[in-house]
């Protein structure tokens, strides 16, 4: 910064004026030589000296000899065509060509030049392009100076010094400045001075000029033709008109009954031919036009009241916090609420809801600052809450650029030497620098004015200069450095073309929001009706119940009027008939009651009329309702206690038959070991596990039974290895090998019958050999198989339920006992000894005794137990 002293002095302090004529010369002094020092000096004779006007240089291995060079261009096209050829025709030309290729002295020709052109080519082989010479060197970024110069800081005279709220620039040559101080905390901070100054640039020390309204100023501009006119706007609501040349009171000013009714913020003057029309704003949400020629009301009134445009109320209306007007985009203006929406409008619309409908939802507070773009007038900046945001008029749903966060921004506007460039004002007294080319997430540049909150910052048209004021009063005039002033072709190519992606961005971005808030409101549509639809079908069966409800409640009524007639018409002679019959009966069955206990007693049902509550006391009490219940409770307890004795004979009988003799027995009990009953326990459910097999061949001769014949002969497959069985899986699969091991054994019963028949087989063999000789059998004692008392005791009991038990059971019984017998998995029940007397002999067997069973007595049967069916060998012709 440069500090300097300027000295200002009246006209009356620079003395008596000049005044010059015209007249001839005139001697005033003559001085002759003098002899006597013309002595003292000695004639000096001539002499050659050598003079080198080249600097001297020291010989060293960088100096070396220097060379001119000079970058030449040439523009080469094709030539040298006679003048009879045109070049432009393919024919002429390429008969031309033809006939020169056939002279003998063009081959000769072209020798000399193929030399020249191969040692270009060897030449660029010598260098290899495609190697990296630069590996090691550590790569750096293009060294770019940003600088800014503060060249003057403007301090308010007056004490107290006051916040700067507003600075106006002159319009022609930018000399001057028109500053407005005040303290914006209306009735807490008393204005000592309500004076606002105009300073002249190259003057610092001492304003050019003051005005003094009737109350502090907010905004006062210049207008934009004329010098010495300037518009104000007040604390008070209030709006004025200044003009420099008559003196530093106002010239015009409203009445405060058309005025706003909060603080005017801004003031913005509209190009016209009078340049008389200006236009103010106000927190209280009111856009006011005026006219200097009659100041005192307002030409037109927009309220902004967003909810209602076209029947509006300044109740319900949105405070206006910035304003923005250019010159070159006409009628257009925009307003910055304190909501953080912005609505950009015209003045040419009809009605106030045409002049608010465009509408930008841009941040979540007060949108402090709003600035057009003079290179391109359709983009536009808004700062607020935290950061700062770029739109264009295109785009309404969402902004193309925003920064990061800033701490508590205050003002900005777009450079107008630059723009791709935008400065900040934040609340730390700090001026941030962006450029959108170069870096938007960071700032390039940022430059520490004051430790105060700075207000406001306003560039200069004319020159390259911006102004900026703080809350201390103090203006700050900052001049940018080269790289901000300049701005090439390249770079506005390079502008335009980052902003067209952007835009292309966010449009399609807001053509997909449509979409789905279309499909949305499609949706709810479609809900809507089918609710409607369920409502109707709703209705309908609510009335046709209702319908049905009414004629049940009136059937209802006429069955009761009809019972009520019948009660009516009971005369008494018929109830007196009834009792007697049913006192004969009663008698009757008191003399059966003595002979045989067990008949129930007969209980007499009278109809009996439903008395009234508040019976008479000369009325006599009938307790028939005694009587019923008394014999009601001992008739279940009689037929309890019956069914308790049959129940305590009666055991529990199993399901499979019950067999007469000890064979039957036996093959009961293994089949009842084989296949679990109902009444056992469930055991512990493991998944089943797959068993892979190889099928065999199938049977040919007899029904296959797969399950029985083929599993044996099957071939288990390979498979990999399981994880450890748990003990239940263990317990499943040793039961399933010794249930196939029982079904793949022939029966035990079987087995003698089976050595028996062998051995007759063999001995019929060997006597039609050998008819001779005689073969003596040798008798197998049977093995004896000791059976206990309390086995004997249970088939014993098991007989005397079968008696007992009804034939249905029998025969059901007996099913089960065939269908398990028939299941493939287990063994064919073979046929009893009385089954096979029967079928062989075709008589009868002969009905035995029974006895009581014991050890001793089933013993001696099974030792004298003899053969009762005929041998085999019998069938053959022989005997023994």
């Amino acid at each position: 910064m440069e500090i300097r002293k300027v000295y200002v002095k009246t006209r009356a302090e620079f003395g008596k004026q000049c005044i010059f004529s015209i007249r001839e010369p005139t001697m005033d002094a003559e001085i002759s030589p003098k002899p006597s020092e013309m002595n003292a000096f000695i004639l000096k004779s001539e002499c050659n000296i050598g003079v080198q006007h080249s600097a001297q240089f020291a010989l060293h291995q960088i100096q070396t000899d220097v060379k001119l060079t000079k970058n030449t261009g040439m523009f080469h096209f094709e030539g040298g065509w006679p003048k009879d050829i045109n070049p432009r025709d393919e024919e002429t030309t390429s008969r031309f060509r033809r006939r020169v290729e056939k002279d003998d002295n063009w081959a000769p020709k072209l020798l000399p030049m193929f030399e020249v052109m191969e040692h270009a080519i060897l030449q660029n082989g010598t260098v290899n392009i495609h190697q990296h010479y630069f590996d090691d060197m550590i790569p750096t970024p293009l060294a770019q100076t940003y600088s800014f110069r503060t060249v003057n800081v403007y301090r308010d005279p007056d004490i107290p010094r006051r916040p700067v709220t507003n600075i106006s620039w002159s319009a022609d040559t930018s000399n001057r400045l028109a500053v407005s101080y005040c303290f914006l905390t209306y009735g807490r901070d008393i204005d000592y001075s309500k004076t606002v100054y105009i300073w002249h640039v190259e003057n610092p020390t001492e304003p050019y000029m003051g005005l003094e309204p009737l109350s502090p100023c907010v905004c006062c501009e210049y207008s934009p033709r004329d010098l010495s006119i300037l518009a104000s706007s007040h604390i008070s609501g209030q709006v004025n008109s200044w003009d420099t040349r008559t003196g530093n009171k106002p010239v015009q000013s409203s009445h405060p009954r058309y005025s706003h009714r909060d603080v005017a913020n801004k003031v913005k003057w509209i190009p016209s031919k009078t340049n008389t029309e200006f236009f103010s704003t106000s927190y209280d949400g009111c856009a006011m036009w005026w006219d200097t020629r009659s100041l005192k009301q307002p030409t037109e009134v927009l309220i902004l009241d967003l909810e209602d445009p076209n029947h509006p109320q300044i109740n319900r209306a949105i405070g206006i916090s910035s304003v923005n007007y250019l010159a070159m985009v006409g009628t257009k203006f925009m307003f910055g609420l304190d909501n953080g929406i912005i609505i950009s409008g015209s003045r040419k619309a009809r009605t106030s809801a045409e002049k608010l409908a465009v509408r930008f939802d841009a941040h979540t507070e007060q949108v402090k600052a709003v600035d057009r773009s003079t290179f391109t007038p359709s983009l536009f900046l808004s700062v607020g809450d935290w950061r700062v945001r770029i739109w264009m008029e295109d785009t309404r749903e969402e902004g193309l650029i925003s920064t990061r966060f800033q701490v508590h921004p205050t003002d900005g506007c777009w450079s107008k030497t630059r723009s791709s460039c935008f400065y900040v004002t934040t609340d730390d007294g700090k001026m941030i620098v962006y450029d959108i080319l170069q870096s938007i997430r960071h700032p390039i540049f940022e430059l520490q004015l004051s430790h105060n909150k700075l207000n406001c910052i306003v560039p200069s048209e004319e020159e390259p200069v911006v102004a900026i004021g703080s809350y201390t009063g103090n203006v700050y005039l900052v001049e940018p450095g080269e790289f901000f002033t300049t701005f090439s072709r390249r770079d506005r190519s390079f502008f335009s073309e980052y902003l067209e992606r952007c835009s292309k961005l966010t449009k399609g971005v807001d053509i997909r929001l449509k979409e789905i808030k279309l499909m949305l409101a499609v949706k709810e549509e479609y809900e809507e009706e089918e609710k409607k639809k369920k409502e109707k079908v709703k209705r309908k069966e609510t009335r046709i119940t209702q319908e049905k409800n009414a004629k049940m409640i009136k059937e209802r009524e006429k069955v009761t009027k009809d019972r009520k007639k019948i009660r009516d018409s009971d005369a008494p002679e018929i109830v007196d008939a009834e009792k007697k019959y049913f006192e004969i009966v009663e008698k009757e069955m008191e003399q059966y009651m003595d002979d045989d206990p067990d008949i129930i007693p007969f209980v007499v049902s009278t109809q009996v009329k439903k008395a009234d509550k508040r019976r008479k006391p000369s009325e006599p009490v009938i307790d028939v309702a005694e009587k019923s219940e008394i014999s009601k409770r001992e008739i279940s307890k009689s037929r309890k206690e019956k069914l308790m004795k049959k129940t305590m004979k009666k055991k529990p009988v199993s399901v499979m038959k019950v067999p007469s003799k000890v064979t039957d027995v036996m093959i009961k009990k293994e089949l009842e070991k084989i296949i679990p009953e109902k009444h056992e326990k469930k055991m512990e459910k493991v998944k089943a596990k797959t068993v892979k097999l190889k099928l065999p061949d199938p049977c040919k001769d007899v029904i296959c039974k797969p399950k029985v014949c083929c599993l044996k002969r099957g071939m288990r497959v390979r498979r990999k290895k399981r994880k450890e069985e748990t003990e239940a899986a263990k317990w499943k699969r040793e039961r399933e090998k010794l249930i196939i091991m029982k079904i793949q054994a022939p029966p035990m019963e079987l087995k003698e019958d089976v050595m028996r028949a062998k051995a007759e087989i063999k001995l019929a063999q060997m006597k039609r050999k050998h008819p001779k000789i005689t073969y003596r059998k040798k008798r197998k004692v049977p093995k004896l198989k000791v059976i206990r008392k309390e086995e004997v005791e249970e088939v014993v009991e098991e007989e005397e339920v079968d008696e007992e038990l009804p034939e249905k059971l029998l025969k059901k019984i007996k099913k089960k006992v065939k269908l398990a017998a028939r299941h493939p998995c287990f063994p064919v029940m073979g046929k009893t000894a009385e089954e096979l007397y029967e079928d062989i002999i075709g008589i009868r067997f002969p009905d035995v005794p029974e006895k009581a069973a014991s050890e001793d007595s089933i013993v001696e049967y099974l030792r004298a137990k003899k053969r009762i069916y005929p041998r085999i060998s019998e069938f053959f012709g022989n005997t023994e």
